[in-house]
């Protein structure tokens, strides 16, 4: 087989920081590295682990990997919760709002409130992002190509969703709806500790 795929290998340095090494296929910019692809020719593709860097203060806690796409998820210098993305947007999957334009070094995503406890889970272009408000309430968020997900919040191939999109928990059913997502067994176990599901 001759298919490419991307490498992102975390661990330590010295002073016990967090840090990532990445290699292989960025057709879309998907390693940060601040470069991509021109034309058919991929030029940012790495073949040696090359460090990726992210702002000053950022600490890195999780990788979320789609094939074209990546999340980094961390805190900031005053202990913030931050999602930083990479990566093809063409359907809006970085949640930024930049129209088509896909970003190929970590570019800061904004919630409309500030999260913590930040957990995210894909399904093809769409993203679900679960956590908490600082006032300890659970949040939902989407965005992406207007599939599943995004049908909590408008018809099915509606329109690009760019930005997060708060899904409202009002009813059991949009709950157990988000709960029982086949193709992603932990969206339950995700949900779970919020104490949402069977909820009112």
């Amino acid at each position: 087989m001759n298919e490419k795929c991307s490498v992102f290998a975390l661990g330590t340095d010295g002073t016990g920081a967090t840090q990532v090494y990445v290699w292989g296929s960025n057709s879309c910019g998907q390693l940060g590295l601040g470069s991509s692809y021109f034309g058919l020719w991929s030029v940012g593709d790495r073949n040696t682990p090359t460090l990726l860097r992210f702002p000053a203060g950022f600490k890195l806690e999780k990788l979320v990997i789609n094939p074209s796409h990546t999340f980094a998820l961390g805190r900031d210098g005053t202990g913030a919760t931050q999602v930083y993305a990479c990566g093809v947007n063409r359907c809006g999957q970085l949640g930024l709002e930049t129209n088509r334009e896909d970003r190929n070094t970590p570019t800061l995503l904004r919630f409309p409130v500030n999260i913590t406890q930040i957990k995210l889970v894909f399904e093809f272009d769409d993203t679900l992002a679960i956590g908490k408000d600082l006032e300890g309430r659970a949040r939902v968020f989407a965005w992406g190509s207007g599939g599943s997900y995004l049908g909590y919040i408008s018809p099915p191939g509606s329109r690009i969703q760019r930005t997060p999109k708060e899904i409202l928990l009002s009813s059991r059913r949009v709950l157990n709806s988000l709960s029982e997502l086949s193709s992603h067994s932990d969206v339950h176990a995700m949900l779970a500790p919020l104490q949402l599901i069977g909820k009112k």
